[in-house]
């Protein structure tokens, strides 16, 4: 799978990462263009329930709100991104039970050093490789 997302947008998410000491999280809105093809166009941040260094939890009236922006905007929600406070970017056990019980197509996880970049990668439930990442250019305002 290829994931194709803004830099600007990445960037801003990884800023926000890194300047939380607890994990935060983002809504994934884009397009899937095809099986192996997502293209990220917004990171939606929903207010949080629960955030800890180990887990975060949105309330379901916030899920819909976030449904039903993606419509508004003609988007599809991809699923989503979270942060990794001094662990790997990878899928914890409880990112694996929920990646399968809210059927996501993909899942970002950004690892958070205590020193040093961040760094983002994304899966799907489908493999245990990472995905492709790509950015797409920003568009230049008029």
């Amino acid at each position: 799978m290829t994931v194709s997302v803004r830099k600007g947008q990445l960037d801003y998410f990884r800023k926000k990462c890194k300047a939380n000491p607890t994990e935060i999280m983002a809504m994934l809105l884009g397009f899937r263009h095809s099986a192996d093809y997502a293209e990220v166009v917004q990171f939606v941040y929903p207010d949080l329930e629960i955030s800890t260094r180990s887990e975060t939890l949105v309330s379901g009236d916030e899920v819909d709100r976030i449904d039903e922006l993606a419509e508004l905007l003609g988007l599809e929600v991809l699923g989503s991104a979270h942060s990794h406070p001094d662990y790997l970017p990878i899928l914890s056990p409880t990112d694996h039970r929920l990646f399968k019980d809210f059927g996501d197509l993909i899942v970002g996880v950004c690892e958070v050093p205590k020193t040093g970049r961040t760094r983002v990668v994304f899966w799907t439930r489908n493999t245990s490789l990472p995905c492709d990442l790509v950015y797409e250019k920003e568009k230049k305002k008029k």
